[in-house]
């Protein structure tokens, strides 16, 4: 895909299954919650890998029985494992 040097692109922030995000998007969401890109950058990647890859997990978080702080941990653990997760793989995770 030919890109046009200092435009926007999406870019993978979650692993295997979940949507690109567009670039400026992230520095945007940090500008609105006062926190930097990269900090944005992990709070999206988090909330995409617990909803496309991890969603029974993410449906605790949301009925209030795991913590968000407890449920990005292991976003965080399944969006850096290394060799990478696919997405079947996070499944059993989940």
């Amino acid at each position: 895909m030919f890109t046009v040097p200092g435009s926007e692109h999406e870019e993978p922030i979650a692993g295997e299954g979940c949507p690109a995000v567009a670039e400026f998007c992230v520095a945007e969401l940090g500008a609105v919650l006062g926190m930097s890109t990269v900090s944005a950058k992990r709070l999206l990647g988090h909330a995409l890998e617990l909803r496309h890859r991890l969603p029974r997990l993410w449906s605790r978080v949301q009925t209030g029985s795991v913590p968000a702080w407890r449920a990005r941990l292991v976003a965080e653990a399944t969006i850096h494992a290394t060799p990478a997760l696919t997405k079947d793989a996070a499944g059993w995770v989940d």
